[in-house]
């Protein structure tokens, strides 16, 4: 028997949001998302149509590293695309949409980095993902986990980093 070793790569994925021109406090289990949009945000992550891999590490910017409280947030990582709550609207996912979640990356603590903050995502244990089907993708939803005034039109960026097979 021979082993080849695993075929795939690293890689980080991005995806940035841009809040709506407004100051309004979210509340634990608020959404956190473009102004407008109700689909989460979108990870291209496979190397290949429905493959999968193992997402490994995160990391998180905040153009309002100046708020008094910065977010604790978690960002839940999904299978599959849903309709969800629009921004600072509470999470009401169902059961058979939950049967889609891969896992979740904690952002708890931001540092301010000159205006800027910064923080990087806790991850208990590495968990694997597959892709959408027929797709290269996987899906995320900004959840807070704590009270937290943003700054209007404020700007974030997760990162995921993954694994892949």
């Amino acid at each position: 028997i021979h082993n080849i070793g695993i075929v795939g790569r690293n890689l980080n994925a991005s995806v940035a949001i841009t809040r709506s021109a407004n100051a309004t406090q979210y509340a634990v289990n608020d959404v956190m998302n473009n102004s407008t949009d109700t689909v989460p945000l979108i990870y291209t992550v496979s190397r290949d149509l429905n493959k999968g891999g193992w997402v490994v590490s995160g990391k998180a910017i905040s153009s309002n590293g100046a708020a008094g409280t910065l977010p604790s947030i978690d960002l839940l990582l999904f299978s599959s695309t849903f309709t969800i709550a629009g921004d600072n609207l509470a999470f009401a996912p169902t059961y058979a949409q939950m049967q889609t979640l891969l896992g979740k990356i904690t952002f708890p603590s931001w540092t301010n980095r000159g205006g800027i903050a910064e923080a990087d995502g806790n991850i208990t244990t590495s968990f694997p993902f597959s892709a959408a089907s027929n797709t290269r993708i996987i899906y995320g939803v900004l959840l807070l986990q704590n009270t937290y005034t943003p700054a209007s039109s404020e700007t974030l960026q997760f990162q995921i980093g993954v694994e892949q097979y």
